[in-house]
């Protein structure tokens, strides 16, 4: 049973390499879980640094310094936590985050628009659904801050015949 269940996994997830086309970015999982924790690794690598030298509380500073940065940053980083990934075909709409996957008939969808800066949101028609929100490809997004990518309008014309 356990070796079938991974098979049929994998085999899932081919399917969703090969058949679909996708709307967010790459690096989803970058922004997702490794930025967060490497600004938490240069933390505790300045905190071992002050309790080395806890009695000169001149080099104490710019621990404190890194700290509110630090801080502050995490409190930027909470609309990484949101992002999921979001691949799509001419049928369906599959939703990934953490694994699990969630599939949505393009007539369940709302419309996609954006959230703030380079964030877009896909919205539903049911309002008790969660909005998701995703990043889509950097290449797409760099250098254009109001311009909207190509995936993203040939997803929206994509819903609007759907509907």
């Amino acid at each position: 049973m356990g070796r079938f269940w991974i098979i049929r996994t994998w085999f899932h997830i081919l399917i969703i390499f090969i058949m679909m086309k996708r709307l967010s970015s790459r690096i989803t999982f970058f922004y997702k879980y490794v930025l967060p924790l490497f600004n938490l690794f240069i933390i505790i690598v300045c905190g071992i640094g002050v309790l080395k030298n806890l009695d000169e509380i001149e080099l104490l500073m710019p621990f404190f310094l890194g700290l509110s940065f630090f801080f502050f940053l995490q409190i930027l980083y909470i609309p990484l936590f949101k992002l999921k990934d979001i691949y799509y075909n001419e049928d369906v709409t599959l939703i990934i985050n953490k694994g699990k996957i969630d599939r949505y008939y393009h007539s369940d969808i709302k419309r996609i628009k954006r959230y703030c800066f380079y964030f877009f949101r896909v919205e539903f028609n049911d309002t008790t659904k969660e909005k998701i929100l995703f990043l889509p490809r950097l290449s797409e997004v760099f250098f254009g801050f109001n311009f909207i990518p190509k995936s993203i309008k040939s997803y929206r014309t994509l819903l609007e015949h759907s509907h």
